[in-house]
């Protein structure tokens, strides 16, 4: 698999998506679905391929430095073209490289000193004679305690796709509503649109009279006149300064301009030009098009440039940002991007925000819920691309939560220079490129509309005007934001959007032994941090009420008043707390609460919290890219087998540092770049040297830690450690990155014979939610010690395990690509058992006669090196706590015995047992417990008379099901004292109805129903007898 491809979809480089159409010779700009290339009669000479994504490095001569606040006041001056900073710490590292000069990135700043905005002013450009390790300078400079940040400087890509243009007219105005809105609003030339792009042809017939003009500089003076910084930036500005031993690949095309920056922003490439007639082209005079903006004034400010692959390259955006932002911009507009997360970006964006700037940005062409910058970063309005006759989501447009809104973005029509570049003034495109612009125009009108909007306010504007459009993008339902841009609907919507509240949840067990965990028998006080995150409007008089279906927990204060949370802001509930207390006979489990927020407008909103019960001994990390989340895999196989882990997600809380108190480690990578980064490896490692046990899986680790083949993979920014770490501690050697050479959707996996894990198992795999294209299951050998555990159809090793002074299983594809849930649930629990090496073996007790004596329960402990903690018997008679708890002794080597009393004539008793071992690993049988449970009934004549008065039962009676566990089938009994009609219906966890087995009226009697389980996963399910006078519920478990 070429890395191009790869990338496409793992947000790992910035990528290329640029097109404006080709339409009667014109120029074709290359893009990601038609392969790259130009159109023969685009260029003189020849035609170039374009580099593909994966070809895509940092800048050679560059990185970019902030240094730390301590630094003020410290430096003796200015530093410059001596190369030092004046610093002895950083100097001493600066003098091991060849870094040629350096200068302050924003050399203007003007910084305002009541604006809560990030101190720019100590970030600096260093630029580095050619060959330096620039890697090497980033990392030791980040290690230095005057140094806030250092990172590589990427380019970034201009955001449309390629298209046969046909249609030459905006229909994609009816789609947003724009002729009602210009009924309302038809702009202000005072709202300024800053189009952040490859320039715009400023002299353009449709864009001339909409152009910015710095009224406080007189040109062609040579004089920076207003004292921004800018020598007669009458119309913007070019940062554009491309180093001629920069590689080929970003070399400017032929008639570009691509050295020194000035005060032209011409447009050489089409794009940013294109951009600009969107958002604001002339309206109303008789000439070319109309803009979304109508009367907005466009601040043309060059960033980008056409290199001579064909491509759309963006390199001083954050530059650009902050120009716009000190310069009067009201709105940004940003139509390109990538995957790399680059902090200069974000604290650029944030500086503009806190100026009141809206910043709008294109989610990016990759058909991906795949993160894209700028478009992902805190501040920034994402927008997605719907197709321009209907609300389909464009099939090239990326998606996901992070997406804020929609807009049309096919069959874009706008201008286009007329430069000796390209050689028309008006043709279509599309891609979110357009989409993006679009939205910034009518950010513009909500503006001019609403002059003393805030920035957050014109946002939640947009975000209320748009419509819903889940109906026709099922499949895309809740990822592709507020909906579709609706222009009138912005401007004329006075109700506010909901707010966007995320909670922290913060526990106390000060009432208990005070030691941050919630034990058994504790009383537990429960507050909340509230945050209203980014496009969430006001939350008023909220109030909160506690929820829980768990049979341990028993809430005591349930509600609590919050208040207000304004856009924005974060609220801890200080005053109010809620209380639960945990039954004294529990164990260790996860318990989901839900809390229920209410407030003013009638808002509600009902969010899941998961606390862990008990000292747990898993610890589960979510490390996948955050777009397409597996966790919940992790989470059905975990809670069906009633394990206690505690889940510990890598987007938010980032790499975990302390293991210390687990004693096995689940790390999930699904398809993330890195995969595991140098942090996480050396975090591991120690992990797995002080004997804990580690569960890894996903696609492409191989690939990422171990390929020499590539220069965007860890094995190549670790120079190669990395892949000394994959074979010294998962004890595999990789070999290749795809079993799938031919894009198999599914691929049967087969267990090895004797193996724990894989014996007598086969499986389908195919990575959920992604395409065939994009399933890359490695294929893996075996270093001594290690042993296969499941094979691909080619005999080759796709999974592999080894112990010694710890334990390891590694699956080379995601353990979330089984298809079937059962044989999903059997692996983790084989998986889990293996590890931990503990499992237990017990007879479930039969009906008895004997209502004497007491009932002798025996447990058969399997293990070679762990040594159990405790063994006991949880018993009562209603399967409900309180349980009565029975210490288990040693009888033998691997044999514990205990006792449950003798209980009276026709009682029930439900019981299991409860075995942890030392490293707080536990087994419960059967497992799921205390939801489903053993159970047997003292009875002192056979069932069927004991049970009978004159031929018939004397009461009703709904039986525990048996065998339980079970598969497939299991037998349900069940008593009627009389004649009735009766119900008997079996229910998965969420309550819904799985299977009627029983409808209609019955005789008095002793009845029997058999369910077969076939079709459904393993898991705890319920039935229900419902009569007349009668209504039981018991708990099943299905266990395949």
């Amino acid at each position: 698999m070429s890395n191009a491809f790869r990338l496409i979809n793992c947000i790992f480089v910035l990528l290329l998506a640029q097109t404006l159409a080709a339409r009667d010779g014109a120029v074709a700009y290359n893009g990601r679905e038609s392969g790259g290339g130009r159109d023969a009669d685009a260029l003189n000479g020849p035609v170039q391929a374009a580099p593909s994504p994966g070809t895509v490095d940092p800048l050679p001569d560059r990185i970019l430095v902030k240094l730390s606040p301590a630094t003020e006041g410290s430096m003796g001056r200015d530093p410059g073209r001596a190369g030092v900073f004046g610093l002895a710490d950083v100097d001493a590292v600066l003098a091991r490289y060849d870094v040629r000069e350096i200068r302050r990135t924003f050399p203007h700043l003007k910084q305002p000193p009541t604006r809560p905005v990030p101190d720019l002013s100590r970030i600096y450009t260093l630029y580095l004679w050619p060959g330096t390790d620039a890697d090497a300078l980033v990392q030791s400079l980040n290690r230095s305690s005057y140094v806030e940040y250092a990172e590589r400087m990427y380019p970034a890509f201009t955001d449309d796709v390629p298209n046969d243009p046909r249609l030459v007219n905006q229909k994609h105005f009816d789609r947003i509503a724009m002729q009602a809105a210009w009924d309302i609003e038809q702009g202000d030339s005072s709202v300024v649109v800053a189009i952040i792009d490859t320039g715009v042809d400023w002299l353009h017939e449709d864009l001339n009279a909409n152009i910015w003009v710095n009224a406080d500089e007189i040109p062609d003076n040579e004089l920076d006149d207003d004292g921004n910084g800018y020598v007669d930036d009458i119309r913007g500005w070019d940062f554009v300064d491309v180093p001629e031993d920069w590689e080929e690949q970003y070399q400017p095309a032929e008639g570009e301009d691509g050295v020194e920056p000035d005060y032209d922003p011409m447009d050489f490439d089409g794009h940013g030009t294109h951009c600009a007639g969107i958002a604001s082209a002339v309206t109303n005079n008789d000439t070319g098009i109309a803009g979304t903006g109508w009367n907005t004034t466009i601040m043309p400010v060059r960033a980008g440039y056409l290199t001579r692959y064909g491509n759309g390259v963006v390199a001083w955006g954050y530059k650009g940002i902050v120009y716009a932002a000190n310069n009067g911009a009201d709105i940004v507009s940003l139509s390109w991007g990538g995957g790399n997360y680059s902090q200069i970006e974000q604290e650029s964006i944030d500086y503009a925000w806190g100026l009141g700037v809206v910043i709008i940005a294109a989610a990016g062409n990759d058909g991906s819920s795949a993160q894209h910058y700028p478009a992902a970063y805190d501040h920034v309005v994402a927008v997605g691309a719907t197709e321009w006759h209907n609300d389909e989501l464009a099939s090239f447009s990326n998606y996901g939560s992070w997406v804020d809104i929609c807009a049309p973005g096919v069959r874009i029509y706008s201008t286009l220079p007329d430069t000796s570049t390209v050689s028309r003034s008006y043709d279509v495109g599309q891609g979110t490129s357009m989409s993006a612009p679009m939205v910034a125009g009518a950010a513009a009108l909500v503006r001019a509309h609403f002059p003393d909007s805030s920035n957050h306010e014109i946002v939640m504007k947009l975000a209320a005007g748009a419509d819903n459009i889940d109906s026709v993008n099922a499949d895309k339902a809740g990822l592709m934001g507020y909906g579709r841009l609706n222009v009138y609907q912005a401007l004329t919507t006075l109700a506010p959007t909901v707010p966007n509240l995320h909670l922290t949840p913060i526990v106390s067990d000060e009432l208990g032994n005070d030691d941050q965990i919630i034990d058994a028998g504790e009383t537990i006080w429960l507050t909340l941090r509230l945050e209203n995150r980014f496009m969430g409007g006001p939350a008023t008089n909220v109030t909160a009420s506690l929820a829980v279906d768990d049979y341990a927990i028993t809430l005591q204060d349930p509600v609590v008043f919050i208040g207000d949370i304004q856009p924005l802001d974060t609220l801890t509930i200080q005053d109010d707390w809620f209380a639960f207390a945990v039954e004294a006979t529990s164990i260790p489990h996860r318990a989901v609460f839900t809390v229920t927020l209410a407030g003013d407008n009638d808002y509600q909103d009902t969010l899941t919290l998961a606390l862990t019960i008990g000292k747990a001994s898993i610890l589960l990390v979510d490390d996948d890219d955050g777009a397409n989340n597996v966790e919940h895999f992790y989470f059905e196989s975990l809670d069906s087998l009633g394990m206690s882990y505690v889940y510990w997600s890598y987007m938010d809380q980032g790499s975990p540092t302390d293991l210390s108190q687990y004693g096995t480690l689940i790390w999930l990578c699904e398809w993330s770049f890195p995969s595991l980064d140098e942090v996480d490896r050396a975090t591991i490692g120690s992990f797995l040297a002080g004997g804990g046990n580690l569960f890894l899986s996903g696609q492409d680790i191989g690939w990422d830690l171990c390929d020499p083949g590539s220069d965007i993979n860890e094995y190549f920014d670790s120079g190669g450690d990395s892949k000394s770490w994959y074979e010294t501690y998962l004890h595999s050697r990789y070999l290749a990155d795809d079993a799938t050479p031919n894009n198999e959707p599914f691929i049967l996996m087969t267990g090895i014979a004797g193996n724990p894990i894989g014996d007598g198992l086969s499986f389908e795999i195919s990575q959920p939610g992604r395409s065939a294209e994009y399933q890359f299951p490695s294929v893996i050998d075996t270093l001594p010690g290690a042993e296969a555990v499941f094979l691909y159809p080619t005999g080759e090793i796709g999974a592999a395990l080894w112990s010694g002074t710890s334990r390891v299983v590694y699956f080379a594809y995601g353990y979330e690509a089984i298809t079937d849930p059962a044989t999903r649930l059997a692996v983790m629990d084989r998986t889990l058992k293996w590890l931990n090496d503990f499992s237990i073996e017990h007879e479930p007790l039969t009906n008895t006669r004997d209502t004497t004596n007491a009932r002798v329960v025996t447990v058969q402990v399997q293990t070679t090196t762990t040594t159990v903690d405790s063994m006991a018997i949880y018993w009562s008679l209603d399967g409900k706590v309180p349980f009565n708890i029975e210490a288990m002794t040693v009888a033998d080597t691997g044999t514990y015995v205990g006792t449950i009393p003798a209980q009276g004539n026709d009682t029930e008793v439900h019981y299991f047992i409860y075995a942890m071992a030392d490293d707080g690993f536990f087994q419960t049988s059967p497992p799921g417990a205390p939801l489903t449970t053993h159970t047997y009934i003292h009875s002192d004549t056979v069932l069927a008379v004991a049970e009978l008065a004159d031929g018939l039962p004397r009461r009703y009676a709904l039986k525990q099901n048996y065998p339980n566990p079970f598969n497939p089938t299991t037998v349900i009994e069940y008593h009627l004292p009389g004649a009735n009609e009766v119900t008997l219906d079996i229910y998965n966890l969420r309550g819904q109805l799985v299977k009627r087995l029983v409808d209609g009226e019955q005789p008095a009697g002793v009845h029997t129903v058999t369910f077969d389980s076939g079709g459904l996963a393993s898991g705890i399910y319920f039935y229900r007898l419902q009569t007349a006078g009668f209504t039981r519920t018991r708990k099943m478990l299905i266990l395949k």
